[in-house]
């Protein structure tokens, strides 16, 4: 009987383990007017997600991914606005207008962290309310447009002059430079270990995070090809979303943790219990 209950106990954990759908690293990329283009890293597949047609659109430089709405947020530095995209629906909207010409993009503890064009330093606005936080930091070390964040550890990065850097959540600039790599990109965003980036007549480029060397993930011709157009003007955006493990997963390594218990439940039972 024993056995029948734990053969069926790894039955349960093989059928949710099948039926858990794989929990894809999405990156999305943006060009300068809006258009954002999602590639799925499990199954390799590219499609269009959404457009900002409609809006009046100056040069989109910067995108970030929340959590909180499921949606990435566009930074249209010369529109001075932000705008929100649900990552399922592609619906976009206006989220908030900016003062002043702002880039790059990074969520973090309901703050939407970017890089002030004019004076080089970070700011902070408020997702709940749109009030800017007055980060204390100082001026960039480079001329910054790309910024990023580990979702798991909150740490934000730049990078600048081919050099990625630490930045602190009140904006103050690393000294010392994380890895440094032969191009210059106009958004990043942090992946296991990495860096995803996007520039100017390129597609999506993954960026080692020890040596700096530099692997596709996209080809320009193939965000083209879903309506992406990273070609014409330099205006780029990219946003890395790690999905929170699904209730199917949880299932599983609950499963498996009771067979595992009632393994070493039964392997510790007084001689001559057993049941027949």
């Amino acid at each position: 009987m024993n056995k029948r209950i734990a053969a069926m106990a790894i039955g349960l954990t093989a059928l949710f383990a099948s039926f858990d759908p794989a929990q894809a690293v999405l990156i999305f990329a943006s060009d300068y007017l809006g258009n954002v283009a999602k590639y799925e890293t499990t199954t390799g597949s590219l499609s269009a997600l959404g457009s900002l047609n409609g809006f009046t659109i100056g040069k989109v430089m910067g995108m970030a991914y929340d959590g909180t709405t499921n949606s990435i947020l566009l930074i249209d530095r010369n529109g001075r606005n932000v705008y929100s995209m649900n990552v399922q629906t592609g619906v976009a909207s206006s989220l908030f207008s900016l003062s002043r010409p702002f880039q790059g993009g990074a969520v973090k503890g309901g703050r939407l962290y970017v890089i002030d064009e004019t004076y080089q330093t970070m700011e902070a606005f408020s997702l709940s309310d749109f009030g800017a936080q007055g980060l204390s930091g100082g001026i960039a070390p480079d001329h910054t447009h790309a910024i990023g964040v580990n979702k798991s550890t909150g740490q934000l990065y730049s990078m600048a002059n081919h050099n990625f850097r630490h930045v602190s959540d009140d904006g103050v600039f690393g000294n010392s430079f994380l890895t440094t790599t032969g191009s210059i990109f106009n958004d990043i965003d942090y992946l296991a270990g990495d860096f995803v980036g996007v520039v100017q007549g390129s597609g999506i480029t993954r960026i080692d995070g020890v040596t700096g060397d530099v692997s596709s993930l996209v080809t320009r011709d193939e965000l083209l090809a879903v309506g992406v157009d990273t070609i014409t003007i330099a205006g780029q955006g990219v946003a890395v979303v790690v999905p929170e493990p699904s209730p199917l997963t949880l299932l599983s390594v609950l499963f498996g943790f009771l067979i595992v218990t009632f393994r070493k439940w039964e392997a510790h039972r007084l001689p001559g219990t057993a049941k027949k």
